[in-house]
């Protein structure tokens, strides 16, 4: 259940800063231009990039929060390497036309990434 309660709120949370890192994000492209990403260009490509990495660091800001709150050891350093891989997931495979299944695994997999990674000395050790 500790698992399960950790994944959710993590999704909670990348979800809430995907959303404010969108409308940051968009803010910054409309003002002071963005290069292109993922076929636009100015405040939507600029939307579209910060909503990606709030996605992914509010993975992780979830995951270490639920953590801390069920007063369990936290092994940063896998969680910051499974956000670093599900962030680059997600900037190399994002385009205003991609398929509804890449759209869900840019969602979702910082969240199942992070979970993994954090749980998996205690519950994916085979036993001796």
């Amino acid at each position: 259940m500790k698992i399960l309660t950790q994944f959710l709120t993590s999704l909670i949370f990348s979800i809430i800063f995907g959303i404010f890192s969108l409308l940051a994000g968009s803010g910054i492209g409309g003002n002071y231009g963005f290069p292109d990403f993922g076929g636009n260009v100015g405040y939507e490509a600029s939307g579209a990039f910060f909503g990606v990495i709030g996605i992914s660091l509010g993975a992780l800001v979830g995951s270490l929060f639920t953590r801390k709150l069920q007063k369990e050891k936290t092994e940063i350093l896998s969680a910051i390497i499974a956000m670093t891989i599900s962030l680059s997931f997600g900037l190399l495979n994002f385009e205003y036309n991609m398929t509804p299944m890449i759209a869900w695994l840019i969602l979702l997999l910082p969240s199942l990434l992070i979970t993994v990674a954090t749980n998996r000395k205690e519950r994916l050790i085979l036993k001796k």
